[in-house]
């Protein structure tokens, strides 16, 4: 299954460390918008690596969509993604 991963965070480092973290297995779609491709067991790992990583802040948004294939046909993007390398699967 495919996800979109997104985040809204304040803090420069805290937004550092969840994208250098994303960066590591994830495809960049915008600056803080990610896809990756990953298992039930692999996501639930991600999310509780992100949320390690924004020390529970309260002032950060983390959101995870899945997308099924019927809906990744669906989606619909404008202009260039930030990366056009293809997406890696978490190992």
């Amino acid at each position: 299954m495919k996800y979109l991963i997104c985040y809204d965070v304040a803090s420069d480092k805290c937004r550092r460390r969840i994208a250098k973290y994303l960066e590591s297995f994830a495809h960049r779609l915008q600056y803080s918008v990610f896809m990756a491709q990953c298992t039930s067991e692999q996501i639930e790992k991600v999310k509780n690596k992100l949320f390690c990583l924004g020390n529970g802040q309260a002032d950060i948004i983390l959101t995870i969509v899945p997308l099924c294939q019927s809906c990744e046909a669906k989606m619909w993007q404008f202009g260039k993604p930030m990366e056009v390398a293809p997406i890696c699967v978490i190992a």
